[in-house]
């Protein structure tokens, strides 16, 4: 006997009840029970994504080709090639659901489906579909502690990255300047990376005067970034040379230069002071004033009567720094001739006459002025009414610092003696001409035999 089924206003029976329920549950077969061939379509939503948006939805739905009934319970396996995806299966009705996470760093994304080979269907895969991808642009700023600084002291810099006020963390940037160098110092690329809150910070010495950007590396879904450009005024550093001379007569000789390593600038007209010390320490005073010429160089003569110290100083200006010359010492130590004495004063003339005299020096030691032995003394002659000096002959001083010499009158005249120092020694000359009276004429023909001698005065010594 058969039963029946109801089902709402139907009946029907159980033979076909149960007949029903075997054809809805049966796997789409192919005729001749061969298996299916799976068609896998897919769709994305939203169709692009961005900062705020990183990720779709990937839906899709495995039919039978040869049916077209859906394919329930069938795993998918999806890929794409910049980010990752989820894989699904499929539900009754043979859709499913996956969730796709790009980089951002390339796009469009390709996204493809794929269903493996099973019991009742066949291998199968998708066409891709593809999802946009728009890069979002960082705001950066950038900002020093000071806009002007003198070469070499700190100078900190300080900024932001953020997008649409949202900051960026642990982003990679570049500090960097627009001069690849300054002179023979090189300005490199600063690597650093924003903090939790977007920030960063960094502290460097200044070189020269450039302007300094930061840009961030394109990462994930930003593009690369720039802040605007920031100008530091930099004071260079200059640096002084100075040598130095000083006569036994007190004849000065200065020259030196200026020059600015870093850059390489030329000083031309710049003003630098030149300054003497008796200590080289204290009592700084301005002798004289240079201009640099020739873009580095200065020099400079004059008579001084006093040892001391030296030194060149540059006062600074709005693009170089002031600096200060090594001190250098001209040091000399005063010389004394007494007056000088002749004997006989009155002597035929060429016949010969003796002049005399001492030759001390200064001895730091001692604390005064001691006998100087073993130094050549110059001995001159003017005649009566001639304003023209002669060599007469050399003398030498002996351990007590006298000196004698005997030498032909060869008429009225005047002998004085002269000690051109030494190279820690003043020059000096006797306080006094000797005079010596001849009293005989010169006959025709009669010259004398002496050569020309150019007095150079000493240093007017205290």
């Amino acid at each position: 006997m058969s039963r029946t089924l109801s089902v709402g206003p139907l009946s029907i029976g159980v033979a076909g009840a149960l007949l029903l329920s075997s054809l809805s549950a049966a796997p789409a077969v192919a005729a001749g029970g061969d298996p299916v061939t799976p068609v896998i379509t897919l769709a994305a939503a939203p169709t692009s994504v961005d900062p705020e948006h990183p990720t779709a939805a990937i839906s899709g739905k495995v039919t039978a080709r040869e049916t077209g009934a859906a394919l329930p319970g069938v795993p998918v396996d999806l890929s794409t090639s910049w980010g990752d995806v989820t894989d699904a299966t499929t539900g009754d009705d043979g859709s499913f659901t996956a969730t796709l996470s790009p980089t951002g760093e390339q796009g469009p994304v390709p996204v493809t489906a794929h269903v493996v080979a099973a019991e009742g269907h066949s291998a199968g895969q998708s066409e891709p579909v593809y999802v946009a991808v728009r890069r979002g642009t960082p705001e950066v700023t950038l900002k020093a502690d000071r806009s002007k600084v003198d070469e070499g002291q700190p100078v900190t810099f300080t900024g932001t990255v953020a997008h649409k006020g949202t900051p960026l963390a642990n982003l990679p940037l570049t500090l960097d300047s627009s001069r690849f160098s300054c002179g023979n110092g090189y300005i490199h690329p600063v690597r650093l990376k924003t903090d939790a809150n977007g920030e960063y910070r960094h502290t460097a010495k200044a070189l020269c005067g450039t302007d300094y950007t930061v840009v961030t590396a394109g990462r994930g879904f930003y593009e690369s970034g720039r802040s605007a450009a920031l100008p530091l005024a930099v004071r260079q550093r200059s640096v002084l040379s100075l040598s130095a001379s000083l006569s036994a007569y007190g004849e000065f000789n200065a020259s030196g230069g200026i020059t600015v390593p870093t850059t390489s600038q030329s000083m031309n007209g710049k003003k630098v002071v030149l300054e003497h010390s008796y200590d080289g320490k204290t009592g700084w005073k301005a002798a004289k004033t240079l201009t640099v010429k020739d873009d580095h160089y200065f020099s400079t003569k004059f008579r001084v009567n006093n040892s001391g110290h030296w030194r060149v100083r540059f006062a600074g200006d709005a693009s170089v720094m002031p600096a200060t010359s090594p001190v250098r010492k001209t040091w000399r130590w005063n010389t004394r001739m007494s007056k000088i004495s002749v004997s006989p004063k009155s002597v035929r003339k060429n016949r010969y006459t003796t002049v005399r005299g001492t030759l001390t020096r200064y001895w730091p030691k001692l604390g005064r002025h001691s006998a100087y032995g073993g130094k050549k003394i110059r001995v001159i002659f003017r005649f009566k009414g001639k304003k023209t000096w002669y060599h007469a002959g050399w003398a030498t001083t002996d351990g007590k610092g006298r000196y004698t010499r005997k030498l032909r009158a060869y008429g009225d005249g005047y002998f004085a003696a002269v000690f051109a120092g030494t190279s820690d020694t003043w020059a000096s000359e006797t306080p006094n001409d000797g005079y010596v009276n001849t009293y005989s004429l010169r006959g025709p023909g009669d010259a004398s035999p002496l050569t020309v001698f150019s007095v150079q005065p000493p240093p007017n010594l205290p």
